[in-house]
């Protein structure tokens, strides 16, 4: 009796560490605005846009934040549209423009986006992609994107009770030429 007791507790204490060190985690989804014609989408960025909406939205996305530019806005607007028919989603509160580029180098972006938590899609620019990585996990290599690559997704992941942090490469869409 007392061994199925001890048990019993031993899995209802696991299930709650594993359940704090899933709850606690943050993963920041970054990409580079879709294809663009001036600062606006083009068809095919478009497209791509719908195709990253597809890719996340099933990711519990809590915050979104885009850039002043138009391009960086349209490329998030397909996923900020399902979310907040969903219900899931209120754009007063979790929808973020930050300024770009911004006079301070970034800090105050970086330091608005580390204070909040959960899962959050950052839609950026092949000039500051790196910056927003290196601020989140400090990598020791550059990541070279090239100006015709739009298909790239950036995953940083941080688990803060366990102290790690995590940088993984994926792709969406059709693959850039």
């Amino acid at each position: 009796m007392k061994t199925r007791y001890f048990i019993a507790i031993s899995i209802a204490l696991l299930m709650a560490v594993v359940y704090l060190i899933f709850q606690n985690k943050t993963a920041y989804y970054i990409v580079r605005h879709a294809e663009k014609s001036g600062d606006m989408l083009t068809g095919e960025g478009q497209n791509r846009a719908a195709t990253l909406r597809d890719s996340l939205i099933g990711k519990n996305i809590k915050n979104v934040w885009v850039s002043t530019t138009n391009r960086s806005q349209q490329t998030a607007a397909p996923l900020v549209e399902a979310l907040a028919a969903a219900g899931s989603f209120d754009e007063a509160e979790q929808y973020h423009i930050y300024d770009y580029p911004d006079s301070d180098g970034g800090a105050s972006f970086m330091t608005s986006l580390k204070a909040n938590k959960g899962n959050m899609l950052i839609v950026g620019h092949t000039d500051n992609i790196n910056a927003i990585i290196d601020s989140l996990i400090h990598k020791d290599d550059e990541i070279d994107i090239n100006p015709d690559d739009y298909d790239n997704m950036f995953v940083v992941v941080m688990w803060p009770i366990l102290n790690i942090n995590q940088l993984f490469y994926t792709s969406y869409g059709e693959e850039s030429p």
